[in-house]
């Protein structure tokens, strides 16, 4: 889905997002064979430190270097204040005219990335966003693709094997996010992009419909719906979907069309 040699620059507004996805997470997101530049910025608004916001650091160096990220601190320049994001911002510029990078990942809840995406996208960088659910939309639309970091949290989860220890207080709070419904199915917008993607013949793809599910909602994630991929999605509403599997030529493999039913 992307060139081999993409590379990508990660800028992360904080590093308070609990369960920090590792190196691994982000390729799985964003496809293979990609190079990753990863950095976090300490937002800490306080310039004395207390013995807990020491080990706080502390903690928090070691999770970068586990999750192979380098960490830069930023002094605040008056109590109350932090110049994380105008830090990040000028470093992400600094970045792009460097022409060595093929796109952002921007991961953060802040709208006031919004302007940064924007400026990124029209130098014609690929920006991927990452951010919790109380995301603003502008930041959200601003992004050639948005990912909820609730849906990563729920897949980690998941994935982890099972254990009699009782999780610690954090843990339990994001299992709430595990357990919440799926959102209202978008009916009429996934049948509008459907009507898109479509050709003469009144059949899509499966890559062509997801496109374009993407290039009019950056954040629609199938997972958000309780479907783990956009294809068990289609495979699941029946009363949606007529479904066919067509031989690629020259391939034993089979590629997935649809149409409205």
């Amino acid at each position: 889905m992307y060139r081999l040699e993409e590379r990508i620059d990660f800028i992360l507004s904080n590093f308070s997002i609990s369960g920090l996805p590792d190196k691994g997470t982000w390729q799985e997101q964003l496809g293979t064979g990609i190079k990753l530049r990863n950095r976090l910025v300490h937002p800490k608004s306080s310039v004395i430190l207390s013995e807990a916001e020491v080990t706080q650091c502390l903690n928090a160096i070691l999770t970068c270097l586990n999750h192979l990220y380098s960490q830069i601190f930023k002094k605040p320049y008056s109590t109350g204040k932090n110049s994380t994001d105008s830090t990040l911002i000028i470093d992400a510029m600094d970045l792009l005219y460097t022409r060595k990078f093929d796109g952002f990942c921007l991961i953060t809840s802040d709208s006031d990335f919004t302007g940064l995406a924007m400026r990124l996208r029209e130098e014609g960088l690929s920006v991927f966003g990452f951010g919790e659910k109380k995301t603003p939309e502008a930041f959200r639309n601003a992004c050639h693709k948005f990912v909820f970091t609730e849906v990563l949290r729920n897949d980690a989860a998941s994935d982890a094997p099972k254990s009699e220890v009782a999780p610690p207080a954090s843990a339990a709070s994001h299992s709430s996010h595990a357990n919440e419904p799926p959102l209202k199915f978008p009916k009429k917008f996934v049948l509008m992009a459907l009507d898109q993607a479509i050709d003469d013949s009144g059949w899509a793809g499966l890559g062509a419909f997801g496109s374009y599910l993407t290039k009019l909602q950056p954040d629609f994630d199938s997972r958000l719906y309780g479907y783990k991929k956009l294809s068990d999605l289609v495979r699941a509403r029946t009363d949606l979907f007529v479904i066919e599997e067509r031989q690629v030529a020259g391939s034993n493999q089979k590629t997935l069309y649809l149409r409205a039913k």
